[in-house]
């Protein structure tokens, strides 16, 4: 038990498919050797609400190029029209090379759900009813926990 969904994201537990969930994107400019800016973003599914404002949105995800296929470690929001990645490793990247992004997921309960600006300004995904984990599970486990001891004697010997 544990407060993190048990499933992988896109996997048949979690039902969701990648390919609906592929961003397409152009290479507007490499900020330093692993960081790519992208623009001209679109989904066949059309873009979800909120994807534009949440801060590491494509963060676990992974940009594909051809057959290479890169880790997203951090995306900034949206600025402009532009996304800013942070890759797992260098690369060498051409301005107006179209490229695919899959968003990732960190197994939260919030990401889980759908984005809503004051109710849930983490949401993304809206596929809770098949979320496999225990969000209000307590972070240790109170049976290993040991029993705090008090030093007032309240008058016992």
């Amino acid at each position: 038990i544990q407060p993190a969904c048990n499933h992988a994201v896109y996997d048949s537990g979690c039902g969701l498919s990648a390919a609906t969930w592929t961003f397409t994107a152009a290479v507007n400019a490499t900020v330093t050797a692993n960081t790519v800016t992208l623009k001209t973003w679109a989904r066949t599914a059309g873009l979800p609400t909120g994807w534009d404002v949440i801060a590491n949105y494509f963060a676990l995800g992974h940009l594909t190029r051809g057959t290479e296929r890169f880790l997203i470690l951090s995306s900034s929001i949206v600025s402009g029209g532009l996304v800013t990645l942070t890759l797992d490793r260098v690369a060498t990247w051409t301005v107006d090379e179209g490229v695919s992004v899959v968003p990732g997921c960190d197994g939260m309960s919030e990401t889980c759900k759908a984005y809503h600006v004051t109710n849930n300004p983490r949401g993304k995904f809206n596929n809770f009813a098949k979320f496999l984990g225990f969000p209000f599970s307590p972070a240790k486990n109170p049976t290993l926990t040991p029993e705090k001891k008090s030093t007032a004697s309240n008058g016992k010997k």
